[in-house]
C-alpha cells in the first residue's frame, strides 16, 4: 500500500494552498523539473502529479498533494505527523531550536536558508584561483533531506529532524526498513520506496534525482 497515494479522509479540494502551487511551479523552474508540467492548468497539474485522486466523482486531496500544496492549518488537523525540526548547536549552546508543520516545500525552503546561514566555508588557493568550499555540499544536503522526506513514515508519530553541530550533520525521520528489507539483506535486495507517489512527484518537479 502506497500512503502517500491515498485520498486524505475529511479533505477537500479546498485544502489545497493556491501560494504552495505557485511555489511548486517556481520549483519546477529553479530546478529544471518537467518543464511540460508548467504549460497544464491546476486541475491538470494536481491530476498528473498525482495529488488529487477521484472518490465518488468528486477531486480529494491525496496524501501527497496534503503534503505539498495543503494549507498549513489543514495540514497540521489532518496529518499531524507532517512535522519537522531544524536544530543548530555549537557545543552545548543551542544556536537555533524550531519546529514547525509546513507543507513539504515551504519546509524544505526553510530549512534550506537555514543551512545557508550556518553552514560555515573556507577557501582554499588552487593555482591562481581560490575557491569556496563549504562545511556541507549543498547538492548532498538537498537530496538527503528530500529523501529524508520521500521515504519517512507517515503514519508513526515524530518528525524530520535535521541536527548542525561541531561533528557535522544529522538528518533523521521515522520509520525502519519497509516491507522485504532487512538488516541481512540490505546491500542486495532491489530497492523500492515507502511513499512511490510522492517520490515520483519530488522528481517531477526537479528536487530528487531521478537515478534512484
Amino acid at each position: 500500500l502506497d500512503y502517500s497515494a491515498q485520498p486524505v479522509p475529511d479533505a477537500t479540494i479546498s485544502d489545497l494552498d493556491a501560494v504552495e502551487r505557485e511555489r511548486l511551479r517556481n520549483i519546477i523552474r529553479n530546478y529544471h523539473g518537467e518543464q511540460n508540467l508548467l504549460e497544464l492548468s491546476d486541475e491538470e497539474l494536481d491530476k498528473a502529479l498525482q495529488m488529487v485522486t477521484t472518490v465518488e466523482g468528486k477531486l480529494i486531496p491525496t496524501f501527497t498533494g496534503l503534503l505539498l500544496i495543503g494549507k498549513k492549518d489543514r495540514l497540521k488537523n489532518l496529518m499531524s505527523t507532517a512535522e519537522s525540526a531544524i536544530q543548530v548547536l555549537h557545543g552545548t549552546n543551542v544556536k537555533v531550536n524550531e519546529s514547525f508543520t509546513l507543507p513539504l516545500l515551504a519546509a524544505f525552503e526553510k530549512i534550506s536558508e537555514y543551512m545557508n546561514a550556518w553552514n560555515r566555508s573556507q577557501e582554499m588557493e588552487i593555482g591562481l584561483f581560490r575557491v569556496t568550499i563549504p562545511d556541507i555540499d549543498s547538492r548532498a544536503f538537498r537530496e538527503s533531506l528530500v529523501n529524508a522526506y520521500c521515504h519517512r513514515d507517515y503514519s508513526m508519530l515524530g518528525r524530520v529532524r535535521v541536527q548542525l553541530n561541531d561533528e557535522g550533520l544529522t538528518i533523521s525521520n521515522p520509520g525502519g526498513f519497509i516491507e522485504g528489507i532487512n538488516i541481512h539483506n540490505l546491500f542486495d535486495a532491489e530497492p523500492h520506496g515507502r511513499n512511490p507517489v510522492l517520490a515520483d512527484a519530488l522528481k517531477r518537479i526537479g528536487l530528487a534525482e531521478r537515478t534512484g
